[in-house]
């Protein structure tokens, strides 16, 4: 059994929100999934040591779009597919599925737009299992990895650790930075913590607010790591 699900949202946090769904699904079919997904939603990173989740097929500019139809269509019929989950209402998808000889295809209901993220997956995919999936999301990494990340950062259990996500895909998701240290502050006026800031390369300006801080000597920046070194630190946190 070969079997196909497509997420072709943007953000990692967006491909994180999808994890109990992909995982009930492999669970219950009995065979690990491949995943078509964009490259920006780091699905390589995040499904690395996941075994409900065998391959990756990374939704680039060659093959996305109404250009790239054709081409996709060709590059998932070698793969001969039996099922496709589609989390998605696009018509153009359905045809893609299609198009591509995938004989049992399960999608969102046609144009589902401006949906609740992981309600309408979470309804989605309950419909086809039958039973309740719980949204909590369950990154498998491993063990040794995550053992490994924590020697390098000298970790110290008299701190407690928190992770900033400073970062958004725009301005009108972002929280302010000025909230982020605000709130960093007064945590650190009753406890003692380190903070972990995690953003990109293009929010150093960001990150930097809280490296030149008062509190700058328990920050520590994450924006020269991959998101395949960040996530054990998540996970252990």
């Amino acid at each position: 059994m070969k079997v196909l699900v497509i997420q072709q949202r943007y953000g990692v946090g967006d491909m994180v929100i999808f994890i109990p769904y992909f995982q009930a699904l492999s669970e219950k079919i009995g065979c690990p999934l491949t995943v078509l997904a964009k490259k920006s939603s780091r699905a390589t990173d995040i499904f690395k040591d996941d075994k409900h989740v065998e391959s990756i097929i990374n939704l680039d500019k060659s093959i996305d779009g109404l250009r790239g139809f054709f081409k996709l269509s060709s590059e998932l019929k070698k793969w001969k597919f039996d099922k496709v989950f589609i989390f998605n209402g696009s018509l153009r998808y359905y045809l893609l599925a299609k198009l591509s000889g995938i004989r049992e295809i399960y999608q969102y209901p046609l144009f589902t737009s401006k949906d609740v993220i992981f309600q309408t997956a979470k309804v989605f995919t309950e419909g086809y299992l039958n039973k309740v999936i719980s949204t909590q999301p369950k990154i498998i990494l491993n063990q040794d990895k995550v053992g490994n990340t924590f020697k390098n950062l000298n970790f110290n259990n008299e701190y407690k650790h928190i992770v900033l996500g400073i970062s958004a895909s725009g301005p009108t998701k972002r929280w302010g930075i000025n909230n982020f240290l605000k709130l960093a502050k007064k945590i650190s006026s009753e406890v003692k913590c380190k903070f972990y800031v995690a953003g990109g390369q293009q929010d150093e300006i960001l990150i930097n607010k809280f490296l030149s801080s008062e509190i700058k000597n328990d920050c520590i920046s994450l924006s020269n790591l991959s998101i395949e070194e960040i996530l054990p630190i998540i996970k252990k946190l």
